[in-house]
């Protein structure tokens, strides 16, 4: 029968180990791949690098860094690098930085640590939408010139996202303790919420042309699910534990997944296959 098939391909090497973070793999459409090793110790932290056939570099430094994501603009990649000092957007290889969007509201309720957490592209907009901690999100214009837009609230919500990807009309958040909800891009309405993983989320990517969407937590587990754009359900079409690790990052790339675990200096790569028609299991939440 049809299905979703995952098999181990090889191995790449980094000039560090990747940290326990959501997220904390991102790969670009022209093969570069990158993640992130924070450090307590000043100076510590950076981007760490590679890309396919090539060796792996030390990218910029970084000083708790809280989300990373390649996204593939009309005029190219950029790497959206999120902390607590903010957002910076980098070139594709993270050798220039294009723009830098500040934490707005880091003068207020200093018991939370403020910080932008996940990004993501919409592009019937030309809009790169960035969490943040207090559960908000700011659009910033990405064509003709980078501009940060107002920032806008979420219904009931007042954490940061682990995720936040484009998915047609729907933007994809997925939240720490597993849950994953479907909002109208337009009203921000929630129109889905899921229960993904029995543990901590820990890493989200999102195909939009298939609407696939990989999700990794602290249970050790990959699944994939995919999102029908004109109804909105959703059905689960593979589940596996990859590695007996605490895996932090995962990456579509092609026909690809790509998985990183926690204080490791390598990443897995697993294949997958298309799913048949007809196979979606899931419903929309109610309203």
């Amino acid at each position: 029968g049809g299905g979703v098939c995952f098999r181990r391909m090889t191995t790449v090497s980094l000039t560090g180990t990747a940290s326990l973070l959501h997220n904390n793999l991102a790969c670009s459409a022209s093969g570069w791949a990158a993640c992130v090793h924070n450090s307590v110790n000043a100076g510590g932290g950076k981007l760490l690098l590679t890309h396919t056939g090539g060796p792996s570099k030390d990218g910029p430094e970084v000083s708790q860094a809280m989300s990373i994501r390649y996204l593939e603009l009309t005029t190219g990649p950029v790497l959206v690098v999120s902390s607590t000092n903010g957002t910076q957007v980098y070139n594709e290889d993270a050798s220039a930085m294009l723009v830098y969007v500040p934490i707005t509201d880091a003068g207020t309720d200093t018991d939370t640590l403020k910080h932008h957490q996940g990004a993501c592209l919409v592009p019937a907009l030309g809009h790169i939408v960035i969490g943040t901690s207090s559960g908000s999100i700011i659009p910033v214009a990405a064509v003709p010139s980078f501009m940060a837009l107002a920032e806008c609230p979420l219904p009931a919500v007042s954490q940061a996202p682990v995720r936040v990807a484009s998915l047609g009309p729907r933007l994809l958040v997925a939240y720490g303790p597993g849950t994953l909800c479907l909002f109208d891009a337009v009203t921000y309405d929630c129109q889905v919420e899921l229960t993904a993983h029995a543990r901590w989320v820990t890493a989200v990517d999102v195909r939009e042309d298939l609407g696939f969407v990989a999700t990794v937590g602290e249970d050790t587990v990959l699944n994939v699910w995919q999102v029908d754009a004109s109804s909105g359900r959703i059905g689960l079409q593979h589940t596996s534990v990859v590695t007996d690790k605490l895996l932090t990052g995962a990456a579509m790339l092609g026909s690809e997944v790509m998985v990183t675990a926690y204080d490791s200096v390598s990443s897995t790569e697993s294949a997958f296959s298309e799913p048949p028609a007809g196979w979606l299991v899931g419903a929309p939440a109610a309203a």
